[in-house]
């Protein structure tokens, strides 16, 4: 059976494969179930040149800091997941392809964000009283297990709870972005 194709869908088909063929970088964000971001991994890899990146952010990055660097952000990954970001994590390998980590999180204290919450895995600022046990976290300080405040107050970075990337991540992105020999567009 023949199927028809405008000459608008023709092309726009031919640019998309095109974008395919000669893709740079993929950005992985949404949700925390890596298995339900694996099929697109392996289906889009093969398409990134050598020197290329797969950009991790948002809910799969829990699962990926747990087995790149031993570090639990308050998200307890489920074991599936961490196997899936492994598998990821040596398709990337061994295609040359970099995976980019945000190197900073805006965490609040474990108990405020429980209260602000209410397990629904996102936090309502409105709820969180000003001032208190919201603090931005570096991927250096999160393997130290804990940051010390101004007035010399220790806070374990085990006790609190990432809900957010930090400052420094989407300009170290970007920079990565535009170094890229095919970045058409920076965000």
């Amino acid at each position: 059976k023949r199927v028809g194709l405008g000459f608008l869908m023709e092309k726009e088909d031919r640019y998309l494969q095109g974008a395919l063929d000669s893709l740079y970088g993929l950005i992985i964000g949404g949700g925390p179930k890596v298995s339900e971001k694996v099929p697109v991994v392996k289906n889009v890899i093969k398409n990134i040149a050598p020197g290329g990146f797969i950009v991790i952010g948002t809910g799969p990055v829990a699962a990926f800091l747990k087995n790149s660097h031993g570090i639990v952000i308050g998200q307890k990954p489920k074991d599936q997941d961490l196997k899936d970001a492994a598998a990821i994590e040596s398709l990337a390998r061994s295609r040359g392809v970099e995976i980019l980590l945000p190197v900073d999180f805006i965490m609040a204290d474990r108990d405020l964000t429980a209260a602000a919450d209410g397990d629904k895995n996102w936090i309502d600022l409105k709820k969180i009283p000003e001032g208190t046990g919201i603090y931005t976290v570096t991927l250096d300080q999160l393997k130290a297990g804990s940051i010390t405040l101004d007035d010399g107050t220790v806070v374990d970075t085990r006790a609190l709870y990432a809900y957010h990337i930090g400052p420094r991540t989407p300009e170290l992105f970007r920079q990565r972005l535009v170094g890229t020999p095919k970045a058409k567009s920076v965000f």
